[in-house]
């Protein structure tokens, strides 16, 4: 009699807590629990594998686990991919039933999925034995054979790269001197048709590896051709602004030798009428100075015949300081002219300059925008060179066909589920 009881309070309790939801009620017997795992673990969320797991782990605490059971639960585990797990598992059941033909197929595979080659390799000299035993059935020997020959050739051929050097062979070689005639032929089939795969696969990959690098170089060198034409491009107009840079820094420069040179003759004349007014400066006061002495002498005398001599000298000193005046004036004016010539001159040299320095401003940063695009081309010609390895994403996908287990040796999880629940209906 199952003690389901235990078990279906130990279930809901874990599935609320996995997700909150209230379960649906687990009925009494062994088909039940089956098509209750058979049908939360074929789902592949998180919630269903935990629900799932929580209720297998009810059974186990409830003492309530067969065999199927276990089995059942290994194929869930193996439809939702969680193949460590799995392994674990079929290990439990080959210490129960050692002489369990299909969890070792499944151990075998589950083992070679894993990448656990040489565990795999020793459960396939358990399964040869089996094989070879007098009293398993024929369908069994010849199925589990080819299957044999299918895993050793996977091993060799696409697992070859991470598969221990010379395992496969020694145990091939074991295992074909131990089979009968007609079982070697099977494994011989299964081991060929699985390396047959594997080269089709392989040049596939290959052609399309070449085709994807011959676009990819034909591609290339259009992307080349355009990039010379873009960095000569790029070249020709920096050597228009280079040449136009330069023909800006001649004007300017003529133009300020013009202007010095028109200055020039400024400034000397400039300086010559300052030093000619000082000269006539210097003797307006020598001579404002005699008039001020014949003055005060002549206050002094009382013969008016002397007194009028001084005053005629003084009326003569007077007459040749206006003169020296008049020719101040005149040199005042012509000073005056010179530097409205020297301020047009100056304010016409600054805004030439400064036109031209703005020209040569944008034309500098233009050279300074041609080189940093000369600089990204040089970076994408750069990248553009690099060997191509004409891995598309149709390659990448091929090469993850090629090293799949389950491109030449598909676990058979729904066959596996259908004979299952056949078995268990068959036992009501």
């Amino acid at each position: 009699m199952w003690r389901l009881t235990i078990g279906l309070i130990c279930w809901c309790s874990a599935c609320l807590v996995s997700n909150g939801a209230e379960p649906e009620p687990v009925a009494d017997g062994e088909a039940q629990a089956i098509t209750e795992i058979l049908k939360t673990g074929w789902q592949t969320s998180l919630a269903a594998k935990r629900k799932t797991d929580a209720y297998y782990r009810s059974l186990v605490v409830a003492g309530n686990v067969t065999p199927d059971i276990r089995r059942a639960y290994l194929l869930s585990l193996i439809r939702t991919r969680r193949y460590p797990q799995a392994l674990r598992l079929t290990e439990s059941l080959l210490d129960a039933k050692p002489g369990d033909g299909e969890i070792l197929r499944m151990k075998v595979w589950l083992s070679v999925i894993t990448k656990s080659y040489d565990e795999a390799m020793v459960d396939a000299d358990r399964l040869a034995d089996l094989a070879g035993e007098m009293t398993t059935d024929a369908k069994d020997q010849v199925a589990w054979t080819l299957f044999l020959g299918r895993m050793i050739g996977f091993v060799e051929g696409p697992a070859s790269e991470s598969a221990p050097l010379g395992l496969t062979d020694r145990r091939r070689r074991r295992l074909e001197r131990t089979l009968a005639i007609d079982l070697l032929k099977q494994f011989q089939t299964g081991r060929k048709e699985v390396l047959d795969r594997h080269a089709e696969l392989v040049a596939r990959r290959d052609g399309l590896v070449a085709k994807s690098k011959a676009d990819a170089d034909a591609e290339r060198e259009v992307k080349l051709q355009d990039l010379k034409a873009e960095r000569d491009r790029l070249r020709d107009r920096k050597d228009d602004t280079t040449k136009r840079q330069s023909d800006l820094e001649q004007a300017l420069q003529k133009r300020l030798d013009e202007a010095a040179r028109q200055l020039g003759p400024l400034e000397n004349e400039r300086a010559r009428l300052d030093a000619e007014g000082a000269v006539v400066h210097r003797e307006l006061g020598a001579i404002a100075i005699d008039i001020a002495r014949l003055e005060s002498r002549a206050a002094q005398i009382r013969d008016p015949v002397l007194r009028e001599r001084y005053y005629f000298e003084i009326r003569r000193l007077d007459r040749i300081a206006a003169g020296y005046e008049a020719d101040a004036f005149a040199l005042e004016r012509r000073a005056g002219v010179v530097d409205l010539q020297r301020s047009s001159v100056l304010r016409d040299h600054q805004i030439s300059q400064a036109q031209y320095g703005q020209r040569l401003k944008k034309g500098a940063d233009e050279l300074n925008k041609l080189r940093k695009q000369e600089r990204r081309v040089d970076v994408v010609e750069k990248r553009t060179r690099r060997p191509t390895r004409g891995l598309s994403g149709q390659t990448r996908s091929l090469n993850a066909e090629i090293i799949a287990l389950n491109t030449y040796v598909p676990f058979p999880v729904e066959q596996e589920k259908k004979k299952l629940l056949g078995r268990v209906g068959a036992k009501r």
